[in-house]
């Protein structure tokens, strides 16, 4: 297992996983387990690099699906969205909504 430092919104781990997309879906678990008891919030994305938390090469991964295939719900509507981050969806080209909300859209 490699060891990844992975980032979203205020919340920041080191942890070791098979692959960036374990470790992105390791990430919103334990950030959403904090949130319940008080500690830093998701963003929208999930950083996940195996140099560092501000290394170029990070893969990002969205927040939404990896949360949605857990069975948790964040901001999953379009005004939670442009309230909590200042994303206007409607402004989004189709690729941009696909990427950020995964096959499943709004």
């Amino acid at each position: 297992m490699k060891k990844y430092y992975c980032r979203s919104g205020g919340f920041r781990i080191v942890l070791h996983a098979n692959d960036p997309g374990d470790a992105a879906r390791a990430t919103v678990k334990k950030s959403l387990d904090a949130m319940r008891d008080g500690g830093p919030g998701l963003g929208l994305l999930v950083s996940v690099s195996e140099r560092g938390y501000d290394s170029a090469d990070a893969v990002v991964v969205p927040v939404i699906p990896i949360a949605r295939e857990m069975g948790s719900r964040i901001a999953a509507s379009a005004s939670e969205i442009a309230s909590r981050y200042g994303i206007d969806v409607d402004e989004l080209d189709a690729d941009a909504r696909d990427w950020l909300f995964g096959s499943g859209g709004l």
